[in-house]
């Protein structure tokens, strides 16, 4: 007798020891198992390869967990349920607290023949009961609902289930991917992981570190929500989510992220990717982003929406018709609730359309549905038609509130809009049915066919379409704003570009970009055609001289722009629309003008070169000149170079030199068998750079060769006895070798030694004088004046004055191939 009215029961264990049936709940342990009918007609558990693993048959009532109950498990999980019934599935193990039922592996669970797929979790699931509870899976879930329903498949949900409470945690996340498909009527399907906390002391995850694909292919389904489910102090966060339904499918609605309900809730999903093809009905709402109530966060990163070859119909509800709501961007309720979306992608082409479609969200009574940015393309929508009549949506840029302290700001929107019939285009939000501009810029592209009743609350419009835009209400952005119309620039004057039925005096809502625009009314209709169009040529220079001003003229006329250096400045550069004009002029005509123009001249200090040199303190460092005019130093800039020039940047050329102290042994031995090493005098590292405004880099080559000039230091001229200088050139080749070339002086100053290159590197200075036939010389066996290590070569013999420094290995990779070019 229990005399607590308690059930007592002992575990049925498989004939092979392999899974445990306890009262209707059966734990797999990690095993694979396939769950349908025998001969008898009763359900049995099966193996794989249909082996029984319980002699006794099993309810139909029965509870499925792929793992076990308070113990970890590892390996993969395969649950098929075959023409066979059964109450919940858990695809890991269940914690109720006494102890962690993780699984390490991936599960599988397939549902397949003609039957209902009831209550299905792909994770696992965590209760605390009676203490922390942890049935976390380690791996990736893949769920397959092929069958076919008797009645409808239930709540699938493709990650574990978290419930905590009396102040404790529960844990059951999931830390690969969950793939989820599904076919046949279907009443719901949750790609991510669900967690409920009972109090705000408790907290529940149920969180996926991987991505979620959710396919719903030929359904007829009433919810599809794209990730998890958290409600108070609870966590149902995901990665990447994608939502896929497909091939004559009818959905009710479409939450494409998480949901989240209550304090300290959170459902955040990075990228959210919707694709509605080829559906028949889509009737209830339609969502992007994520859905936050009553304190809660359900945000996502970026959202992408695409309805292709579809129907929105219209139907009747409480007397009224009514169609399906889409939001590019998420749903938030109450105070403190943020569905909020960095930047939203709305596609809907070839569909027949009714209803309001919102590139932004829903926010009411003080939550946040914002969005950062919005770009919506709609392309051969039309309306459809009921009972008789036609009925077409109202396409809203931004979102939808009911109240002043909801904020849905779009900061930037773009719509594009090719051969379509809208009953309205509205570039802000939809306040209480009303038009409300949004906060920052709002465009619109119309390209092909367009019939609509009003557009309003754009910044700017585009007309590619047939003309004029017929509406029948005209409406600016606000009371205080025109609408910039943009159009074909070569239309003739006179063109019609917009008429509207409202008949007031309202010619200030548009105005012509390059241009002016004319208006009328006539027959009581409003005429906003092509005045006269003009361009601006602007102009722009730097300090030390001046030019003509900026200024809009008419189309088809000659503007002539002029410039002038001050005194003690030159001209520098001379940009025409982006390209360089010779500096010989001082004027330019723009004639028979159809375009916007531009031109910008930069002047400079006259000096004979910019080029920089920088002296080096240690005074036993000789000097360099760089011998480049200043047309050359125009010839150093690079397209890039010019392209900064023209933003405002300032370019500057420099050059430096630094004795070299350490040389490869390869290196020396190049040297040496072009000079005799006694005639090596000194190694210098002579670098050009250029400096953009206050950043410098090195220059490693030339577009066109430049000319330098090395002081030769005084010691080695009085010491050199009539003996002439010159210079090595020593570079590393691909192979890794080194080869050295001798680079003869080209000027007649026996204090310099003068050479040209394109390219910059190691050079070393020594006397003119020809290579002898001493072999000492080349193997380096002969170290009366210098002894040879693996790092490099000491300094020889100083008893002549000779400097003999070396570089260190490290920078080998820096020596590049010199080029000699005589003047």
């Amino acid at each position: 007798m229990c005399v607590f009215n308690c059930a007592f029961y002992s575990p049925i264990k498989s004939v092979t020891s392999k899974v445990t049936l306890e009262g209707s709940n059966l734990y797999a342990n990690g095993n694979s198992i396939v769950l349908e009918k025998d001969n008898d007609g009763l359900i049995y558990v099966f193996d794989e390869n249909h082996n029984k693993l319980l002699d006794q048959s099993v309810s139909a009532y029965l509870t499925i967990y792929g793992g076990s109950k308070n113990k970890d498990v590892e390996g993969n999980i395969n649950i098929t349920i075959k023409n066979a019934t059964y109450s919940y599935i858990y695809g890991g193990g269940y914690s109720d607290g006494t102890a962690s039922a993780n699984v390490t592996g991936n599960i599988n669970i397939s549902v397949i023949g003609k039957t209902d797929a009831n209550s299905l979790y792909g994770g696992g699931r965590a209760i605390s009961d009676k203490g922390n509870a942890e049935a976390n899976v380690n791996g990736s879930i893949n769920i397959s609902i092929t069958a076919t329903p008797t009645s409808n498949h239930g709540n699938i949900t493709g990650g574990g289930y978290a419930y905590a409470y009396n102040s404790r945690t529960s844990y059951a996340k999931v830390m690969g991917n969950i793939s989820t498909y599904i076919t046949g009527r279907s009443y719901s399907l949750r790609g991510g992981g669900s967690a409920s906390s009972k109090e705000t002391t408790s907290y529940a995850n149920a969180d996926v570190d991987g991505n979620i694909t959710n396919i719903a292919n030929s359904v007829d389904i009433r919810e599809l929500y794209g990730a998890g489910y958290a409600n108070v102090n609870a966590s149902a966060n995901a990665y990447n989510v994608s939502n896929l339904i497909l091939n004559q499918s009818e959905i009710m609605i479409l939450e494409g992220s998480g949901h989240a309900s209550g304090s300290k809730s959170t459902a955040d999903v990075l990228n959210v990717l919707n694709s509605l093809e080829d559906c028949i009905n889509i009737y209830g709402y339609v969502i992007g982003g994520g859905y936050a109530n009553d304190g809660a966060s359900a945000t996502a990163q970026n959202v992408t929406l695409s309805i292709n070859n579809s129907i929105i119909p219209a139907d009747t509800q409480f007397g009224s018709v009514v169609a399906a709501g889409i939001y590019g961007g998420g749903w938030a309720y109450k105070a403190d609730s943020d569905a909020s979306v960095n930047s939203v992608s709305l596609a809907i082409t070839n569909t027949e359309t009714c209803g309001s479609i919102y590139g932004g969200g829903e926010a009411s009574e003080g939550a946040n549905a914002s969005v950062n940015s919005i770009v919506s393309n709609f392309e051969n929508n039309y309306g459809t038609e009921f009972e008789g009549a036609m009925y077409y949506s109202a396409v809203i840029a931004g979102g939808s509130y009911r109240d002043q302290d909801s904020s849905i700001i779009v900061r930037n929107s773009v719509m594009n809009i090719n051969n379509c019939e809208f009953e309205h285009i509205w570039g802000g939000a939809e306040e209480s049915g009303n038009p409300h501009p949004t906060s920052e810029n709002s465009e619109l592209v119309l390209n092909g066919t367009i019939k609509t009743d009003t557009i309003t609350c754009f910044d700017t419009i585009t007309l590619n379409s047939e003309l004029p835009l017929q509406l029948k209400m005209a409406l600016g952005k606000d009371f205080s704003s025109a609408t910039k119309i943009i159009a074909d620039t070569h239309l003739a004057v006179g063109t019609t570009l917009i008429t509207s039925e409202d008949s007031d005096d309202v010619q200030d809502l548009f105005t012509l970009d390059n241009g002016k625009m004319d208006y009328e009314i006539k027959d009581n209709v409003s005429h906003w055609k092509v005045g006269q169009v003009t361009y601006t040529i602007s102009t722009e220079n730097n300090e030390g001289g001046t030019i003509t001003k900026s200024k809009t003229v008419n189309r088809f006329t000659d503007y002539e722009v002029s410039w002038k250096a001050d005194e003690k400045y030159e001209v520098y550069m001379i940009f025409i629309d982006g390209k360089e004009l010779s500096t010989n002029n001082t004027s330019y005509t723009f004639e028979n003008i159809d375009s916007d123009h531009s031109v910008k001249v930069i002047f400079k200090k006259s000096t004979e070169s910019g080029v920089i040199v920088d002296k080096n303190p240690d005074p036993s460092v000789p000097e360099v000149k760089p011998n480049i005019t200043k047309e050359e130093e125009k010839q150093l800039l690079t397209e890039e170079d010019k392209q900064l020039i023209l933003e405002g940047k300032t370019i500057s050329f420099g050059v430096s030199v630094d004795t070299i102290t350490m040389v490869p042994t390869a290196a020396k031995i190049e040297i040496e068998k072009v000079v005799d090493k006694e005639n090596v005098l000194l190694n210098l590292d002579i670098s050009m750079y250029k400096k953009i405004d206050s950043d410098k880099t090195n220059i490693t080559q030339t577009n066109i060769p430049v000319s330098i000039s090395v002081d030769i230091p005084n010691d080695f001229v009085k010491e050199s006895k009539g003996r002439s200088f010159a210079i090595i050139r020593t570079h590393e080749n691909e192979d890794g070798t080194f080869t050295s070339t001798i680079l003869k002086d080209l000027d007649n100053d026996p204090d310099t030694v003068t050479f040209e290159t394109d390219e910059f590197s190691v050079y070393t200075l020594i006397y003119d004088i020809p290579k002898t036939d001493d072999q000492d010389n080349n193997d380096g066996s002969n170290q009366e004046k210098g002894t040879i290590n693996k790092e490099g070569v000491a300094t020889g013999d100083q008893s002549e004055s000779i400097k003999y420094v070396t570089w260190l290995l490290s920078s080998c990779s820096l020596l590049l191939i010199m080029k000699l070019k005589k003047s």
